[in-house]
């Protein structure tokens, strides 16, 4: 494993399924352990039917993320709206 902090806290791997080297890479969300060190022996979670697909964690773990990140995004765009729809409500009335 390597690892770029400079791109977006980045962790690089590799690993071989039926003798063919793959290689993957990601920043951690959240399933990656802050203690991951440079050249240590990690275990990669990838698709068998398409070994390009993998990961530092379960495919699960991985859609959790991401619906995370999405109700965040929500959240602040709804926040976003309603003060933009407050203001305007406010400049109307004065």
């Amino acid at each position: 494993m390597w690892h770029e902090p400079q791109n977006h806290n980045t962790y690089h791997y590799s690993f071989e399924v039926g003798g063919k080297r793959y290689l993957g890479g990601g920043s951690p969300g959240g399933c990656a352990p802050s203690s991951m060190r440079i050249g240590q022996i990690v275990r990669v979670y990838y698709d068998p039917a398409n070994p390009n697909e993998s990961g530092l964690c379960t495919f699960k773990e991985q859609g959790q993320s991401v619906i995370a990140v999405a109700a965040w995004l929500v959240a602040g765009i709804v926040l976003v709206g309603l003060f933009v729809f407050e203001k305007k409500a406010a400049t109307r009335s004065d």
